[in-house]
């Protein structure tokens, strides 16, 4: 009986439903892929969208017959329209990047507020209920951009809200009339979406596997190019004056030696060694890929005192032990203020270029074999990129 039900628990785990369960899908993931795309202002016009749309519904029920009219009731609603037009400007006017996800967080739960007030308040429990089925829009928005997490509360405070409109509907209309309104409409706020965000995380899988390097588990060349023009672009528009980017090629030392030494799959165990070794050191807001061959690539966003701290760490760490002869990798790393690289032009251009300069540094660094094992260049004049 244990072994079946073993079994049972393993078959639930690797079918497709399982294994999106089990996969951990983070707000700044997406983020990353809207801006990658330049796709955020896109994004935010839809939203805004959203926010108006409750901001005329609001404005509708208030101008009704048959609408609200107790004081405190009609109160609540002016509350609800002035916080949907609210977020509808903010969504419209804001620079067009993704939000934090603290503020996309808010957005559900305020919008998740209104929209129970506006059913709560609504004399009619038949119209209350229709009212609810907006629910649904902050349901795929949740399911686009957010985790599990935020999925479930949403649509625990979505059940939540429609039951107490369901027992006034079941007073009026009976228990059956109820429970068949409140079910459709709790099928709709949160089935269709769950079907989405599910669709979606597929889509996202295929997408990530065909971004990232079979070996080494890092991005490739044209993951690298796509995320760290987003990384940069996110950088000029959020970062301050001071922020730096910082930009490191890595390559392994007389990698062909070390592959006629240890076989192909030694030198394929030392590439995926130095990858782990340069994501421990540059962390996880590192941009990090594998440009080809025995030669990778990171690019961070961070504070001059920050950016100076990790090029000394990351010269010092990146030796691999395999046996007699350990193997060292070259670094390559330039550092630049980020207004004064990038503006508004093509970030590829940026990325280009600061790869080319590292590139010069690594092999700086190769030919007089300092001790630290890297090269910086941050004093050449950059190229100033902006639209023509």
């Amino acid at each position: 009986m244990l072994g079946i039900r073993a079994g049972g628990w393993t078959r639930i785990r690797e079918s497709p439903l399982g294994k999106w369960w089990q996969t951990p899908r983070t707000y700044d993931e997406v983020a990353r892929y809207f801006e990658a795309r330049e796709l955020a202002g896109n994004f935010r016009f839809v939203c805004g969208i959203s926010s108006a749309t409750l901001a005329v519904i609001t404005v509708l029920v208030l101008a009704s017959d048959v609408g609200p009219t107790a004081p405190v009731s009609r109160a609540a609603m002016v509350a609800v329209l002035g916080l949907a037009v609210l977020w509808a400007i903010w969504w419209w006017f804001r620079i067009p990047v993704m939000p934090s996800r603290w503020m996309s967080a808010v957005f559900v739960a305020t919008s998740d507020l209104g929209i129970a007030v506006v059913g709560w308040v609504y004399p009619q429990p038949i119209a209350g209920m229709f009212a609810l089925t907006t629910f649904s829009m902050i349901s795929v928005y949740v399911a686009f951009v957010h985790g599990r997490r935020l999925i479930f509360a949403h649509l625990g405070f979505a059940v939540v809200a429609i039951i107490p409109v369901a027992v006034h509907l079941g007073e009026d209309y009976g228990a059956a009339e109820a429970a068949a309104r409140g079910l459709l409409t709790i099928l709709l706020v949160a089935g269709v979406p769950l079907a989405v965000q599910i669709g979606i995380w597929a889509l996202t899988e295929d997408a990530a596997l065909s971004a990232r390097d079979a070996l080494t588990g890092v991005l490739n060349r044209r993951g690298f190019d796509a995320a760290a023009g987003a990384a940069i672009m996110r950088a000029a528009q959020t970062g301050t004056s001071s922020d730096q980017l910082v930009v490191a090629v890595v390559d392994v030392d007389r990698f062909k030696q070390v592959n006629d030494r240890l076989g192909h799959a030694g030198g394929d165990g030392i590439l995926v060694a130095t990858a782990r070794r340069i994501s421990a050191v540059a962390g996880s807001a590192a941009v990090i890929g594998r440009l080809g061959g025995d030669e990778f690539a990171i690019l961070l966003h961070q504070s001059a005192a920050d950016a100076i701290r990790l090029v000394d760490r990351l010269g010092g760490s990146l030796t691999v032990d395999s046996g007699p002869t350990p193997v060292t990798a070259s670094v390559g790393i330039v550092t630049e203020q980020v207004h004064r690289v990038y503006h508004d032009g093509d970030p590829d251009d940026v990325i280009s270029e600061l790869l080319a300069r590292a590139d010069l540094a690594m092999y700086e660094a190769k030919r007089q074999r300092t001790p630290a094992g890297y090269q910086r260049l941050d004093s050449v004049p950059f190229r100033r990129v902006s639209a023509e």
